[in-house]
């Protein structure tokens, strides 16, 4: 199966059907694309109303028709029965727009310089957790991990899958804002980043993480943003080099960036992001601090209610990121769980945006800590719905946060843009039932999201019905073929009366006294029909050893769910079986001149019996035991032709009693016959003519 794809440049954007014209390849190559390429492609053209789907469709076209010349015929029906719901599905898509096929990312931070101890996160609250932060040596610029880092971080991983054994671990790669000037040095180099790499996903293995998360906040300027591009086209190269040679999983790559893309002198490398990283973490917080914005404000808004103010927000920076090219489904958002604290400069102006002076500290406070301070005094308590902020007012403490309203806010907010996911900053300031985490996760289960739930559902369900509408079609036109008699062999009285009675019906004076087994005691004696008893496989389906309660060996013909046969030819071979109880009946029928009750009645021939007993004499003929006496294909095609050719005394069929009849009756006195078959089974031997 070619895991690529080719895509051409269409002449007319309006004829993309197949064998539509085209000018050529897109690109300079010969127009191959990787799997995850086209992932990519269509990951790029995602705007804020979700894929274009005419241009997905179009490659998807191209890309399917890559196997179409060596496509057999089960390929062509398979392909033929999808068109359908291809096509209905793919409708349904440009009237609603998509969520992302990867899963929705619920992700945390946690830091070894905290004191909230690795076995008491929760890690069944999330499906990827962040543990930091590792540094960069200014001389190797290799990994620079302290001796208690490296105890924290050697115990990240095991820790956290003992309650979540399926949740992803990143390790976060960066350095305090006075030492920034060493990552800028570093990405400056071939050779630095050459070092840096290697040692990072050696750091990676070695501490059973399973990604990388880089963190460069000061980087400001256009020339350092180059140089993160090219070590992010390195790293992505790298990465996929060491997992081809250790067969292993490709490490996961991400970075945290800024609210927006732009910064006053340079902007981020959207470009190299969106090729090499998996996904970007948003910090979508900060905005305002106590320590340099002397009025109120929401540090973490998720929209600017205007005013001419142009506050800074979240909604304003996701529209930068996906306008500046990088598609919403690589887009992770940040949610604070702590708040600012500044100082009203007159108790009675408290609303966002009111006159404030600085604080004892930075002002910072854990939501945890702040959730503790509010029961313990005197708190009002506000929401204000057009920035989407808490606040409350203490004396004249203003402080602004997140609470459980907002959290769910800014949750629906990134499901209704089709981000990829949340991540919390940090897993340690919810408090001890958390709070916040849990709200996150609520969104779920919100009546609001009923429309993101039917677009899963609607061409889900339609993808379903459509399969069954052809599966029953398809099992009714073989049901008449094959005139299927309802039930199973020995599941029910039904089925044992049909054979019964089938069986022992008038006129068929030779029916054999069968006995009918339950399909619970087939199932037992072959083990459950187990590959270890199986014996062969034919037309009808495979043939099982068994052995029964009393130690008698059976051997169980299992009718193939696939098989064209039916009750009618099942119930012949059980009649011919039947009548072959005793080993060689045929031969032993024919010698006397009895061939004619081998013979079944449905034959057209039944009145020649002359014609029967010739054909019945030269398959005789064909099974002697020694391969020297049965004829050759020339004489064969003699004696069918001829009806006047001379033809030997068949000699008794191999696979009965080890013997040669040419020496029976020279040591008729003193031997004693071999028996070469089992029982009633029928033997079946490679023998060389």
């Amino acid at each position: 199966m070619p895991f690529y794809g080719y895509a051409w440049r269409l002449t007319d954007a309006n004829n993309r059907g197949l064998m539509a014209p085209a000018d050529g390849p897109v690109g300079s190559g010969n127009g191959a694309m990787r799997y995850r390429e086209i992932l990519g492609f269509i990951a790029e053209k995602q705007g804020r109303n979700g894929v274009q789907w005419h241009n997905c469709f179009k490659l998807l076209l191209c890309w399917d028709n890559l196997d179409r010349p060596q496509m057999s015929s089960y390929h062509s029906s398979m392909a033929m029965a999808l068109t359908i719901p291809t096509l209905f599905l793919l409708f349904l898509s440009s009237k609603f727009p998509c969520s992302s096929a990867q899963t929705w990312i619920k992700s945390g931070y946690w830091f070894s310089g905290s004191k909230f101890p690795v076995t008491d996160i929760n890690s069944t609250l999330f499906t990827h957790l962040i543990c930091g932060m590792a540094g960069l040596n200014p001389s190797t610029y290799q990994l620079s991990i302290s001796s208690s880092d490296a105890q924290s971080f050697s115990i990240f991983t095991p820790t956290v899958r003992q309650k979540n054994p399926t949740v992803t671990t990143l390790l976060a790669i960066g350095v305090r804002l006075e030492k920034s000037s060493t990552f800028s040095s570093m990405v400056s180099q071939s050779e630095f980043r050459k070092s840096f790499i290697e040692s990072s996903i050696k750091t990676a293995r070695s501490y059973w993480f399973d990604g990388l998360d880089f963190h460069w906040d000061s980087v400001n300027t256009s020339s350092e943003m180059a140089n993160m591009a090219t070590l992010f086209d390195e790293w992505r190269l790298a990465i996929e080099s060491e997992s081809g040679n250790s067969s292993g999983s490709q490490l996961i790559l991400t970075t945290a960036v800024r609210f927006s893309p732009y910064l006053d002198n340079a902007s981020f490398p959207i470009e190299s992001m969106k090729k090499n990283l998996d996904w970007v973490h948003v910090m979508a917080f900060d905005y305002y601090t106590p320590t340099s914005w002397n009025y109120t404000a929401a540090f973490a808004a998720l929209h600017d209610p205007g005013g001419g103010q142009l506050m800074m927000n979240t909604e304003d920076g996701i529209n930068d990121w996906i306008d500046g090219g990088l598609s919403a489904n690589k887009l992770v958002l940040g949610l604070p769980f702590y708040g600012y604290t500044w100082t009203l400069v007159n108790p009675n102006d408290s609303a966002v945006g009111a006159p404030a002076k600085g604080t004892a500290d930075n002002g910072w406070m854990s939501y945890k800590n702040l959730k503790a301070l509010q029961i313990s005094g005197a708190v009002s308590e506000y929401y204000n719905a057009a920035y989407v902020v808490n606040y409350c007012v203490i004396g004249s403490s203003w402080i602004a946060y997140d609470d459980v309203e907002v959290v769910e806010k800014k949750v629906a907010y990134a499901k209704k843009r089709n981000l990829l996911g949340y991540f919390v900053w940090q897993v340690e300031d919810d408090d001890e039932n958390w709070v916040l985490t849990r709200a996150a996760q609520e969104d779920e289960k919100n009546p609001g999201n009923k429309r993101h739930f039917l677009l899963i559902l609607l061409p889900t369900a339609t993808t379903v019905t459509l399969v069954l509408v052809y599966a029953t079609w398809y099992l009714r036109k073989r049901a008449r073929k094959n005139k299927v008699v309802t039930g199973r062999m020995g599941e029910g009285k039904e089925l044992q009366s049909l054979f019964k009675t089938t069986m022992a019906s008038a006129g068929n004076a030779n029916a054999p006294n069968l006995q009918l087994f339950r399909l619970t005691d087939l199932v037992e004696a072959t083990n459950n029909f187990s590959f270890e008893n199986k014996l062969g496989e034919g037309g009808y389906g495979p043939v099982y050893k068994g052995v029964l309660h009393n130690g008698q060996e059976i051997a169980v013909k299992r009718l193939s769910r696939t098989s064209t046969q039916g009750f009618e030819e099942f119930k012949n071979e059980v009649m011919l079986t039947a009548k072959l109880q005793h080993v060689n009946l045929a031969y032993d029928l024919w010698k006397c001149g009895k061939g004619m009750e081998f013979m079944d009645p449905s034959l057209d021939d039944t009145n020649s019996s002359c014609k029967l007993v010739k054909c019945m004499q030269i398959a005789l003929l064909c099974v002697q035991e020694n391969p020297v006496d049965r004829p050759s294909m020339l004489k064969l095609s003699v004696m069918l032709k001829n009806e006047t050719a001379a033809m030997n005394i068949p000699k008794r069929p191999a696979f009965s009693t080890r013997s040669d009849e040419d020496e029976v009756q020279v040591q008729e006195s003193t031997f004693q016959q071999e028996i070469w078959s089992v029982g009633d089974v029928s033997i079946t031997q490679l023998v060389a003519r």
